[in-house]
């Protein structure tokens, strides 16, 4: 038994699964050496492991026939299927849907229900907090338009107090002026909303997270 087969028989840890499926990709391919010494047991094993579907032997043999070998299919199923059961946890769905991860729809139907109940626990935090961060951006925009409108009023307040500015110039600018205090009331306004949802939000992200299984 090589190397790579005698790894399916070790115990792997959450840890160790979490890293290994946020850092896989689809595209993932054997070279010739991998193919020629390929132990199919255990790579089926390991795409299980990565959630990954048992349709990517597909790339697989698509890397090997280019060195002339052929899959053996067969053994590839049985580790695969051994495999996507050490995925399938409910702490593994968490953190998928934690990291805003496309799940594949591969755990059996003895484990899809826990799994999917965690994974959507995990998409609900993920996208609470990309909600949080966008509206963080929300009110740093609205800041600086806030910032940069004081500063637009104190130049027209500036203006209207030069003695030598002509009546008809000074009528426009008073037009500006109250146009100007207008924009930053509505810019007021809409900043203050935006920190009342920031906060309700916030108060949501620490009920969440207090009252997860998986924190």
């Amino acid at each position: 038994m090589n190397k790579r087969h005698r790894r399916h028989h070790g115990v792997v840890t959450i840890g160790f699964l979490v890293l290994f499926v946020l850092s896989i990709t689809g595209c993932a391919t054997l070279n010739r050496d991998e193919c020629r010494q390929a132990d199919w047991f255990s790579i089926g094993y390991e795409d299980g492991v990565n959630g990954l579907r048992a349709s990517q032997i597909g790339q697989h043999r698509k890397a090997c026939a280019k060195h002339g070998i052929i899959p053996d299919f067969n053994l590839y199923e049985q580790g695969w299927q051994k495999g996507v059961v050490l995925f399938c946890t409910p702490r593994n769905g968490y953190e998928l849907g934690k990291k805003g991860r496309q799940y594949n729809e591969v755990c059996p139907g003895s484990l899809r229900s826990l799994f999917l109940d965690a994974y959507h626990d995990g998409r609900a935090l993920y996208n609470l907090k990309s909600d949080i961060r966008n509206t963080n951006r929300k009110i740093e925009t609205l800041d600086r338009e806030r910032k940069d409108l004081v500063h637009l009023i104190r130049e027209k307040e500036d203006e209207l107090v030069r003695d030598d500015i002509e009546k008809e110039k000074r009528k426009q600018l008073l037009k500006d002026f109250r146009a100007l205090e207008i924009d930053l009331y509505d810019l007021d306004g809409e900043y203050r909303l935006r920190e009342k949802e920031l906060h309700e939000m916030e108060k949501d992200l620490y009920r969440m997270e207090a009252e997860s299984r998986f924190e």
